[in-house]
């Protein structure tokens, strides 16, 4: 199931030379949950304790380990064979986005900021970040690694993925609800709407796959919300162009969508349920299973 959003502090990736980014380079996540070894070609990096540490392409060999400080340690790592981009915050204090240079096994800080921020993504010489969603509007903004400089991108954005030719992202939300769903190219111009109620969505390939919500109307202030035990799948291309349905309506929670099957929960959350997408049989099955 996917991890509900919360407060969290991430890593960044970016490859660069003394200014920075190498354009070339996609950076690896190594994420504290997935509880997993990531390789590049040259390194292994291993999250699968409370520490993160780098080894030689055999994994036998450790290299150097970052250490637990005067921070908050974070959840997430972004990996290259030349750099490692993690960030360091504290409550009061604020953040630092910090690079390892794995070949000289020095660390330096890029940049601070007053506020907490949580690393997204890194695409070329541009570092995507996100204020702390304890802010409950957080902020998507985009720090150049050549100028320095900060761009606003959007602002209330809670789950974020980046395609080919769009950043697509949910508004920011406190429980497992349905919320809107947007793309933006990455000029940051012109973000358009997808959805106005979405429980899940993923990219792959080159296109959107997400459980749109059916609508329903609060009898207690009379506005309209995502009803998140009746949805349906769409997919369509990254621009939101092609819309075509893949189910009809799902009674029940949708929380994992594949080009090829989705899983969902009953309404009453008590069993679990696969549906391929081409033959639309669905089978029951356990979490341990999956």
């Amino acid at each position: 199931m996917k991890k509900i959003l919360g407060i969290f502090i991430l890593l960044f990736t970016l490859s660069l030379n003394f200014s920075f980014a190498d354009n070339s380079q996609n950076f690896l996540k190594v994420d504290q949950y997935e509880n997993k070894v990531v390789k590049t070609a040259n390194y292994s990096f291993d999250f699968k304790t409370n520490l993160f540490k780098v080894y030689d392409k055999t994994g036998k060999n450790l290299l150097m380990t970052v250490y637990k400080g005067n921070f908050d340690y974070p959840y997430e790592f972004f990996v290259s064979d030349k750099y490692v981009y993690y960030v360091r915050s504290k409550e009061g204090v604020g953040s630092s986005i910090v690079q390892i240079n794995l070949e000289t096994k020095k660390s330096k800080i890029i940049k601070n900021y007053k506020s907490m921020i949580n690393i997204a993504n890194v695409r070329g010489s541009d570092v995507y970040h996100i204020s702390s969603y304890d802010e409950f509007n957080p902020k998507l903004q985009v720090l150049n690694l050549n100028t320095f400089k900060d761009k606003f991108i959007a602002e209330g954005v809670g789950d974020i993925q980046f395609g080919k030719s769009k950043i697509v992202y949910r508004n920011y939300r406190t429980d497992v609800s349905a919320k809107p769903l947007y793309i933006i190219g990455y000029d940051y111009k012109n973000s358009m709407l997808i959805s106005k109620a979405v429980i899940d969505f993923t990219i792959i390939d080159g296109k959107i796959y997400f459980a749109e919500t059916k609508l329903k109307k609060s009898p207690v202030d009379g506005e309209y919300y995502g009803d998140i035990n009746n949805s349906s799948v769409y997919v369509c291309n990254e621009d939101g162009s092609n819309k075509k349905a893949l189910t009809g309506n799902i009674n029940g929670q949708i929380i994992k969508i594949t080009p090829n099957e989705i899983e969902f929960m009953s309404e009453n959350l008590s069993k679990y349920y696969k549906m391929d997408l081409k033959t639309k049989k669905t089978v029951e099955f356990k979490p341990s299973n999956k």
